[in-house]
């Protein structure tokens, strides 16, 4: 007989008109890693913030140990070693490594003080048996955004809990921090602990999972063995149709050129970048975290400048000194970071759109919310945004929903050259298949598309030619046909044949 840890039976949660899951049903077995698959709107979130309290459900049963726990609360959970590590970090910035570790239980000394020595020591005890390269002295705000993600894990490793869940943990770290931390997972699973582990890379999956259950639109889908099942069956179940092809490529007819740089640097980040993009084009690249991509992208669209070089915009020198004359010229970035640097979070969806296009909305200098209106809608219905409306937040839409309403955005100043960064993080395959054929129709009407990725299948699924940069410099290109995971991770990593 199996020795189920948590077992959710029939949960039913209803919000005002809005029914977010319907009888679900999850058993997760004691000392294992459990994915909780689905797209954006299944109702993973709901159902673990049921299960840890923030929510109780509408009817339905949570089981945990064997005992019927009635209506979880958060204080319930903690008591039951139940702990969450968010995807949205919530840490205190400018507060120590240490001091966020302990953040609310703060250990103090025999004369009531807060004993920060204590804490840093401890702090390091944790980070030391997990293998984790970190300062307790230092302040959070002065991490990556990486290393903050681990500092969320440390904070939920001291409790000691018994059953963590999980929530898109890899989203924001290079690939050897995920190495290290699927090493900290497998030594939870070792010490007996269970693990709820949501993504959606599911290429990950084999690598650290045991078993996985799906939900799609609000119900109870699948449960299985991870081992008994392909990719493309489990991406099936997530969305509800047959997905044979999580890449559909467009065969390219590319026209004249787009946009040439010559021997481009900026001191100390890039050096000597020379290569093109035609128009009808998707071009990819592929690199290390740190190798520069990023960085050549914002001088390209006049956030940062070039120190040397030149840059050509359909055959005609351009001098890029700022963002508004790289617009002017027809190029576009959107960033990798949508929520920190790509939106207004506490502003509507029409407004996230439009920014970048006001001039277009005056009428006699005054701004026309019927022209917004008609801007929003006809755009929102050609990217497919689903939004309760075009006065909605832009922060409540899901990721893949955000990230239509950027390109949108993008679309909306008529651009040439479109530079794509990290175009589909964090969002569910059935959004990327979205996105995807977004980028195609943007090849299709004629623009010239520069893709940036970290997740190769995608670049070599997606581009006609992919670009490789290691340490700042372009190190090798390939066309669709050349490119292969090996010879692209070579020339990530610097290596030359011979």
């Amino acid at each position: 007989m199996e020795d189920y840890i948590l077992e959710t039976r029939n949960i039913r949660k209803e919000f005002p008109g809005v029914v977010a899951l319907k009888d679900v049903s999850l058993k997760v077995r004691r000392g294992t890693v459990h994915a909780l698959l689905g797209e954006n709107g299944a109702g993973k979130s709901t159902l673990i913030k049921i299960i840890s309290g923030v929510y109780n459900q509408t009817s339905g049963n949570i089981l945990y140990n064997g005992q019927d726990v009635g209506l979880m609360t958060p204080d319930k959970a903690m008591e039951m070693k139940i702990a969450v590590v968010h995807q949205e970090l919530n840490l205190v910035p400018h507060m120590s490594v240490a001091e966020n570790v302990f953040v609310g239980r703060e250990l103090t000394t025999k004369w009531g003080t807060v004993d920060f020595n204590e804490m840093e020591n401890r702090t390091a005890e944790i980070l030391k048996r997990f293998q984790i390269e970190l300062d307790p002295k230092m302040k959070v705000a002065d991490l990556s955004i990486a290393n903050q993600q681990i500092v969320e894990i440390a904070k939920t490793l001291s409790l000691d809990m018994d059953f963590i869940v999980m929530d898109e943990p890899t989203d924001v770290l290079t690939d050897n921090e995920i190495e290290k931390l699927f090493d900290i997972i497998r030594s939870l699973r070792q010490q007996g602990k269970t693990i709820i582990y949501i993504t959606h890379r599911l290429d990950e999956l084999k690598q650290i999972c045991d078993d996985f259950t799906v939900l799609r639109d609000g119900q109870y889908i699948e449960t299985g063995a991870i081992a008994d099942y392909t990719q493309n069956q489990i991406v099936t179940l997530m969305v509800g149709r047959d997905v044979n092809d999580l890449f559909p490529y467009v065969k390219a007819d590319p026209g004249e050129e787009a946009l040439r740089l010559e021997r481009c640097t900026r001191n100390g980040v890039v050096e000597d970048i020379s290569f093109s993009v035609r128009k009808g084009e998707t071009v990819g690249f592929a690199g290390l975290v740190g190798s520069g991509r990023t960085e050549l992208a914002r001088c390209i669209f006049g956030a940062d400048r070039f120190d040397s070089g030149n840059i050509y915009v359909e055959g005609k020198a351009t001098e890029i000194r700022s963002v508004l004359k790289a617009i002017d010229s027809g190029i576009y970035y959107t960033t990798e970071n949508r929520k920190e640097d790509g939106m207004y979070l506490n502003a509507a969806v029409d407004f996230n759109m439009t920014i970048s296009c006001l001039d277009d909305m005056l009428t006699n200098k005054v701004l026309s919310k019927s022209k917004e209106n008609a801007l929003t809608q006809d755009m929102g219905k050609r990217l497919s945004v689903k939004t309760p409306g075009m006065r909605a937040l832009i922060k409540n839409l899901s990721g893949g929903n955000q990230q239509k309403v950027i390109f949108a955005r993008a679309l909306l100043t008529h651009p040439k050259i479109v530079i794509l960064d990290e175009p589909t993080r964090g969002i569910d395959v059935g959004a990327k298949a979205e996105i995807y054929k977004i980028i195609n129709d943007l090849k299709a009407e004629g623009n010239a598309v520069i893709v940036i990725s970290s997740e190769l299948p995608e670049l070599m699924g997606i581009c006609d030619r992919i670009l490789v940069m290691h340490e700042g410099r372009l190190n090798g290109e390939f066309t669709r046909e050349e490119a292969t995971e090996a010879n692209i991770m070579q020339c990530a990593f610097g290596v030359t044949e011979g």
